[in-house]
């Protein structure tokens, strides 16, 4: 009998996902609880386990194609997870053939009379993550994991013997040959690089950003020069723990506190109910570029946060989205995002609101300019800040207080160290 596993809803009224990577073929055997594929969601890679032993019979779709909650993602023939044959519930019809249109399949005699398939490398996203930027194909990787399965170590020790420096920038080959698309066979030819995955999910999000939010931007200067001396200063207390103080983490802090004294820019929009939802939580989304495309790690109840410990959970937030291992629970609940492009070279840009949410920051880069300050044109470091908000909820008056609030925070950093109730 045949088992059919249907993909469950896993967490915030997940409706569909993107199917991103097959971790076994049709007529490969499979064990219980052994990862069978990654389901790229909204907001991450979600590596789903079998539920049974057995023989796989066929698949759901191809890499790339999506599959609504509910519908047949693979089906197995073999035992349930209790010894016996598959629940009747969920059999399939005796008969073989394909789950859904395009969807290969081939009756039990054949996988079991058949050639056998070879099996894809194990990994968990975050090693194929890994691997993708550094150019390591890990059907070459022996694994030394158990059962074989790769890990990042198996990844790096692929990459040592090829390491070389380019443009005197200290930076693998590998490294920066996947950072950018592979240059086509011949010069002048066009390229077709797959819309999928987080590249594709960032633009539905983007377009219904667009399309149901009436954005008003505004923006304003700040002198930063004392917010960079301050962080010089409290930098080796945080590398004496093991991790970085980035700019990020006092534009984090800064916002959740004007968001205290602005509680309409830390809201929602509900229309089914009518209502505006004023968040209790102060829940700050921060933009993270990874190589695949923006991920969103949010930091829960920044406004309670000190100044250091939104630092060190930062620090760790950033470096899980980089290597694709955030949970979804890393990734939700936001309330307010910010972005801060400044390190990309940007000078000042709009940013576009997440739907459920009222308002966004972004952060450009502090730079030399002739600034007045205390009376006298002085040299002073200088960055831009721009603010996007649902002109639905809020107006000009509590836009402007609250970016001007920011700023007053970030030109008077030493307030941000206080502690507060």
């Amino acid at each position: 009998m045949r088992f059919e596993f249907h993909l469950p809803d896993i967490g915030e009224g997940l409706s569909e996902a993107e199917i991103a990577t097959w971790l076994v073929a049709v007529g490969d055997h499979i064990d219980e609880d052994a990862p069978f594929v990654e389901i790229q969601t909204d907001k991450a890679i979600v590596e789903m386990p079998s539920p049974a032993t057995g023989t796989v019979v066929s698949l759901g779709g191809g890499e790339g194609d999506i599959v609504r909650v509910g519908e047949i993602l693979i089906v197995i023939d073999g035992l349930s997870s209790t010894g016996a044959l598959a629940p009747s519930s969920h059999s399939a019809p005796a008969a073989p053939g394909p789950v859904s249109a395009g969807a290969p399949s081939i009756p039990t005699e054949s996988a079991a009379t058949g050639p056998a398939v070879e099996q894809r490398p194990r990994a968990t996203p975050a090693t194929r993550g890994l691997a993708r930027r550094l150019g390591v194909d890990l059907a070459t990787v022996a694994g030394s994991g158990p059962g074989g399965r790769i890990s990042d170590a198996d990844v790096h020790a692929a990459t040592a013997p090829v390491a070389t420096t380019v443009m005197g920038q200290g930076l693998p080959t590998a490294t920066r040959r996947a950072a950018v698309p592979r240059a086509s066979s011949s010069p002048g030819e066009d390229q077709r690089l797959p819309y999928r995955g987080i590249r594709r999910k960032t633009a539905e999000t983007m377009t219904t950003a667009w399309q149901s939010v009436p954005h008003v931007s505004s923006f304003i200067e700040v002198d930063a020069t004392d917010l960079i001396a301050l962080r010089t200063e409290l930098r080796p207390l945080a590398e004496a723990d093991g991790y970085g103080l980035t700019l990020t983490a006092f534009f984090v802090k800064a916002t959740a506190l004007a968001l205290r004294r602005f509680p309409a820019m830390n809201a929602s929009l509900d229309l089914d109910a009518q209502e505006i939802v004023l968040h209790g939580q102060v829940n700050i989304g921060v933009a993270v570029s990874t190589p695949d495309g923006l991920i969103l790690p949010v930091i829960q109840s920044a406004d309670s946060r000190a100044l250091l410990g939104t630092a060190r959970v930062l620090a760790q937030a950033t470096a899980d989205a980089r290597a694709r291992s955030l949970s979804l629970a890393a990734m939700s609940g936001s309330t307010f995002t910010i972005s801060n492009y400044g390190p990309l070279g940007g000078w000042f840009g709009t940013s576009l609101v997440r739907n459920g949410e009222v308002g966004v920051l972004g952060f450009g880069p502090a730079v030399d300019r002739a600034w007045v300050h205390d009376g006298q044109i002085a040299i002073r470091k200088v960055m831009v800040i721009s603010v996007g908000a649902d002109h639905r909820v809020v107006d000009g008056e509590d836009i402007i207080g609250f970016v001007a609030e920011t700023k007053r925070l970030l030109e008077h950093p030493i307030e941000l160290l206080a502690e507060r109730d």
